[in-house]
């Protein structure tokens, strides 16, 4: 049976198809009408495990429908808007979930505000929902987040980004690991198609190139030909250094 992500969305009226998009790239999944399911395979370069995602929406957490829908829930990604409603029914939804100890929780809202309206008293700040998120062990995924961390330093991966390299970061119970030598012939076929997509595109510039050189003086033609045979020996696989 595959590893279960469910992804919640707990707002009113937005659309959270970008999520499912960023989860599955691109691969294909099936759908029912109230509740769409979808079947992936989780990839990275020490292992594969096969992933169902299930996208609810908050009607499908209700008492009356809740009874089996976290049960193999191994990661939770619930979608949020800033307001004060969606917080609460955050609550509602992890008390229904938490029983079953979902390894990965994220809470992912497009972006947050230091300060709001008082007097409005519908939204939340940024603290309310970093306070809930400490509070209940979940991670907070903002949208908006871009890392400004040192240039010369190692990237934290932050924003829509982190929502799939979190779920590539769990230990899925469906794990299968690849094996060395599976690893090493996936980067011989990526390499050789790299190789095959510069060779190509040297080939389809054969007569712009054929041009360039007879419009050259015969002592820089002679430069630009070598200049050429290395382009198409690179291209080839092979490396400047060889004979």
């Amino acid at each position: 049976m595959p590893g279960e992500c469910s992804l919640v969305n707990l707002t009113a009226s937005s659309s959270i198809t970008w999520i499912i998009d960023l989860v599955l790239q691109q691969q294909q999944g099936t759908a029912t009408q109230q509740q769409h399911t979808y079947e992936l395979n989780l990839k990275t370069k020490y292992y594969t495990a096969a992933v169902k995602l299930k996208h609810l929406a908050y009607s499908d957490t209700e008492p009356d429908q809740i009874s089996d829908q976290f049960d193999e829930t191994e990661a939770l990604l619930i979608y949020c808007d800033g307001t004060k409603e969606c917080l609460s029914r955050a609550d509602r939804v992890w008390g229904w979930a938490k029983e079953h100890n979902p390894a990965i929780c994220l809470f992912i809202i497009d972006s947050t505000k230091d300060r709001v309206d008082k007097e409005d008293g519908g939204e939340v700040t940024r603290t309310e929902i970093m306070s809930w998120c400490l509070a209940n062990n979940f991670e907070l995924v903002e949208c908006d987040e871009v890392d400004d961390s040192d240039p010369d330093g190692v990237a934290d991966i932050v924003g829509k980004d982190r929502i799939l390299e979190a779920l590539k970061s769990h230990t899925w119970s469906t794990m299968e690991l690849i094996e060395p030598s599976q690893q090493k012939q996936e980067k011989t076929n990526q390499n050789l198609e790299e190789s095959l997509d510069s060779f190509d595109a040297l080939f389809a510039e054969l007569a712009s190139i054929k041009a360039k050189a007879d419009s050259l003086p015969a002592d820089e033609r002679k430069a630009y030909a070598e200049k050429i045979a290395l382009s198409f020996y690179a291209a080839m696989g092979a490396s400047d250094e060889e004979d």
